[in-house]
């Protein structure tokens, strides 16, 4: 009886899910059924799958963000434009000018403005713009070429840079009317000796050095203009002899350093002055004129 009643429990247990105890390292003294069997596959197969997870996307996002542009933006500042001339300080200079012009021509401030200027470097005092048969001394001077309405014309102003001006425009005008000659209109080239002497006729030399004579009439040799001028007590005669007549040309008013008397009073340009003037340096006498 009791060997039927254990064979039966032996077929009984032969037919249920357990079978034996398993002992591994994770599970230790449990009996080992399918459902346990099913539970070991189940954490193999989420263990497995943790350890194959992608990896985080959110950290790797963050790394690869683009730069911050706003700084970059920030840092490329715009170019520096050239300055203009109003942006430029205009030199004392120019309202110095302009008071000047106003006063001598007359005329309103409305009447005349300022349009442009360039910095300049003269190589005489004539300021770039000479007149015809004018002689100049030559130096250095620092100055501006400015541009004037004046009156609705444009007029071109050569200075230096204390304000004393010349005006370009006016000179070019006066060249072009610059018609006449000593030289060709006295046939100072058939000249053998030069004089020089007082207006009271007192000898101060007497020059017939052949090469001094030519460079003198080349000097002489020059299209100038000449204006009419008041008769006045000249200073001084220089006189060109030639071999059948002499021509004297009456030099130098106490007011008036460019007075010329020879047929007539007139005023025309410093040639004969800077002829006499080294003559004059020479020598000790009195009353040597002076030309700026």
């Amino acid at each position: 009886m009791i060997s039927l009643s254990i064979i039966v429990i032996f077929i009984f247990l032969l037919n249920s899910s357990f079978i034996f105890l398993v002992i591994n390292d994770d599970h230790i003294g449990y009996l080992y059924t399918e459902e346990t069997n099913l539970h070991f596959k189940e954490d193999i197969v989420t263990n497995t799958l943790e350890e194959k997870k992608e990896p985080d996307l959110t950290n790797i996002l963050e790394e690869k963000k683009e730069p911050y542009l706003t700084n970059t933006v920030e840092e490329k500042k715009e170019l520096e434009l050239p300055q203009t001339l109003e942006d430029t300080e205009i030199p004392e200079v120019i309202a110095i000018i302009m008071s000047k012009i106003i006063s001598e021509k007359k005329i309103t401030s409305d009447e005349i403005y300022f349009i442009e200027l360039e910095e300049k470097i003269w190589n005489s005092n004539a300021l770039g713009c000479p007149v015809e048969g004018m002689m100049y001394t030559q130096q250095i001077i620092d100055g501006y070429k400015i541009n004037f309405s004046i009156m609705n014309s444009n007029n071109v102003i050569h200075s230096d840079i204390h304000g004393n001006y010349i005006n370009c425009s006016e000179i070019e005008l006066i060249n072009e009317e610059s018609n006449f000659n000593f030289v060709n209109q006295y046939n100072l080239e058939e000249t053998s000796i030069i004089t020089l002497e007082t207006a009271t006729g007192k000898n101060i030399t007497q020059i017939d050095d052949k090469d001094y004579i030519e460079e003198t009439i080349k000097k002489l040799n020059q299209d100038v203009i000449i204006s009419n001028s008041k008769i006045c007590f000249h200073k001084y005669n220089l006189i060109f002899q030639k071999k059948s007549e002499k021509i004297s040309f009456g030099l130098v008013c106490e007011n008036n350093i460019n007075y010329v008397y020879v047929d007539e009073p007139i005023e025309s340009t410093n040639l004969f002055i800077k002829i006499i003037e080294p003559i004059l340096a020479n020598q000790e006498f009195p009353g040597v004129p002076k030309n700026e």
